[in-house]
Formats: C-alpha cells, sequence, structure tokens
C-alpha cells in the first residue's frame, strides 16, 4: 500500500498521524528538523510517545539542523528519546526519513521547519516489508 503527498503540509499531517498511532518505535532522519513548525508540533508528539514507553531514534543532520533549540533536545533526551546529530567533515544526511513501528516508512524531500511549511514537495507513505529495508538505511547511519 502506498500514498503519495505533493505538498510539506499534507505531508506533515500524515506523518504526525502515524506518529501519533505508534506502538513500539518511531526512527527518524532528516536533514532539517527544528522546532518552528507553526502549529504541526513534531516535538511534543515525539516526546509524548517516548515517555509512553515506545522507542523514539532521531539522527538529524547537524549543518541542516542547526537551528533546532537545546531545550527541545533537552526535554527529547528527558523522556528517554534518543537525538543524535550527524557531524563529519564534508557529509551530510540529507535523507529524510520516517519509520514506524517498523511497518510504515515515510521517504522523500519534505524538511520539517516553518519555511518549507507551503512548499509543493514529494512525500510517499509506504507500508510492509519495503519498511525493512529503509530500517536497514536507518541503521547504517545509526551505527557510526
Amino acid at each position: 500500500m502506498y500514498k503519495f503527498y505533493t505538498t510539506s503540509e499534507s505531508a506533515w499531517a500524515a506523518m504526525l498521524k502515524d506518529i501519533k498511532a505508534a506502538k513500539k518505535s518511531i526512527y527518524l532522519e532528516m536533514y532539517i528538523f527544528v522546532d518552528n513548525t507553526s502549529g504541526y508540533n513534531f516535538f511534543e508528539i515525539l516526546k509524548q510517545k517516548a515517555d509512553e514507553g515506545v522507542k523514539v531514534k532521531i539522527i538529524i543532520d547537524s549543518f541542516g539542523s542547526s537551528e533546532l533549540s537545546q531545550k527541545m533536545i533537552d526535554e527529547l533526551r528527558k523522556v528517554g528519546a534518543e537525538v543524535l546529530f550527524f557531524s563529519y567533515w564534508f557529509e551530510r544526511i540529507h535523507k529524510k526519513i520516517l519509520i514506524i513501528d517498523e511497518n510504515i516508512v515515510f521517504l522523500g524531500g519534505v524538511n520539517i521547519h516553518k519555511f518549507f511549511r507551503k512548499w509543493n514537495d514529494l512525500q510517499i507513505r509506504l507500508e510492509g516489508s519495503i519498511a525493512k529495508y529503509s530500517l536497514r538505511s536507518f541503521a547504517r547511519i545509526y551505527n557510526l
């Protein structure tokens, strides 16, 4: 099963819906992920899910997400979420991957920042075994 989203807002709404429904894990790898999304409160929902015992692992690019506040990072970590920064000399992670319960995956070009709220961009939601391949990609960066 798959579904395409052609705007950041439509992708964000779908992503948040699935994050809210997560039962065991949320893995997020994102180039730009900041806490100024104008009404799309990823951070509060991720904190809530981590506090409920859902495994939350977030890998963000240290350059692309440099606007992320230390306060938000600390709040996420306080409730048990893992927040890792990818920072190697001239390398960046430019992937945008969200994996929910190792069964649902969002892939595409959508970043999370208020600047991109009204952008036309492409994101796809896939279910099933394809999520395992995305999980392997996430694990490669996570284990660096």
